[in-house]
């Protein structure tokens, strides 16, 4: 067979890339939990921390439109694909990504209001369900007339409730599964035991390496972090990495993760 010197060139610069494609190709997909707090006089702290990490997929709570505004600036080039609902005050929720995401849908994390939003991430073959939590606070009250333990008793309940609710939601979903945020709960709260019971696992538990920890209050306060409140858990992803950044511009340190997907 005749080969001709511009076939010839042309073949092995296909090699060539093909290589070097291969070589490119992550190992891992990394993962940021991030309440960057409504009200932070310390934005670019946060966004920062953002860029330094560089996630691929990035959960953000208690976004603001002035936080999008920032975000976008700085490293909206970084994440062209993003599902925002941005709000004055707490219920502000995004989900930024560096692969493609479809589907997203922002709903009421029963029996409450606040809301919760899920989108499909493509990751090469696999579609990554990636949940952006933000389950009712300890001490949000219901009624003026309940009591400090009182109130954090029925908030315990309600997380829970909502965890069962998630539960369910999800339960259909045969591929991997993300759920991450701020969970206004530690380690062995009834919401985390419930998802721990149903294999939606912490990385903070399961990773081989990891160096996590209290999460809250976080860099804005001159107080101590004491609580581990923000979590990223999954279900048929393998955990490589987990840690707890202690830096940024926000009353929570962000959660960090790289997975693996499980065959």
């Amino acid at each position: 067979m005749k080969i001709t010197l511009l076939s010839f060139l042309l073949l092995t610069l296909s090699i060539v890339y093909l290589s070097d494609a291969k070589a490119e190709k992550k190992e891992y997909i990394s993962l940021m939990a991030y309440n960057v707090l409504y009200n932070s006089p310390e934005i670019k702290k946060s966004i920062d921390l953002i860029k330094k990490y560089d996630p691929d997929i990035l959960c953000l709570r208690e976004m603001t439109p002035k936080f999008v505004d920032a975000f976008k600036k700085s490293v909206g080039k970084r994440y062209p694909y993003r599902a925002f609902y941005s709000r004055k005050g707490t219920w502000g929720v995004g989900i930024a990504s560096k692969y493609v995401i479809t589907n997203p849908q922002h709903f009421p994390l029963k029996p409450h209001r606040i809301p919760g939003l899920q989108s499909i991430v493509q990751v090469e073959r696999n579609q990554l369900m990636v949940v952006c939590l933000h389950l009712f606070p300890p001490v949000g009250k219901h009624k003026k007339s309940n009591g400090f333990f009182e109130t954090l008793k029925k908030n315990e309940q309600l997380r829970q409730n909502q965890a069962r609710y998630l539960v369910n939601k999800y339960s259909a979903w045969k591929g991997p599964l993300v759920l991450m945020g701020d969970m206004n709960e530690g380690p062995n709260g009834k919401a985390i035991r419930l998802f721990e019971q149903e294999m939606i696992e912490r990385s903070c538990s399961k990773a081989p390496i990891k160096k996590c920890g209290s999460t809250y209050p976080g860099a804005t306060s001159w107080l101590p972090a004491v609580f581990e409140i923000d979590h990223i858990l999954g279900r048929k992803v393998q955990f490589q990495l987990a840690k707890v950044i202690k830096d940024g511009g926000s009353d929570h340190y962000p959660v960090y993760s790289q997975i693996i997907f499980t065959k």
